[in-house]
């Protein structure tokens, strides 16, 4: 039963990310970029072979990037992603 419900659950996840229609990454706690999703190529700033395994935050301007890892780190420590 635990796998069922977990396998719905991912279904849903899934179809709520692809319903999005911006940029999505997904990311591990120190910023490393491991998938992404775009439905628009033109979005992205270099090529799809030059965005998995780096850091977000080191792909981004630094005043850009200083904001992201301000609410990456809320969220590691609160568990919330809302103050």
């Amino acid at each position: 039963m635990a796998e069922e419900n977990l396998k719905n659950i991912t279904s849903e996840l899934l179809s709520i990310v692809k319903a999005f229609p911006d940029l999505y990454f997904k990311i591990d706690r120190d910023t490393n970029i491991l998938d992404f999703r775009t439905y628009n190529k033109d979005d992205l700033y270099v090529s799809p072979d030059k965005i998995i395994g780096n850091k977000i935050i080191d792909m981004l301007p630094t005043e850009v990037a200083l904001l992201y890892k301000s609410a990456i780190d809320y969220v590691l420590n609160t568990k919330k992603l809302n103050p």
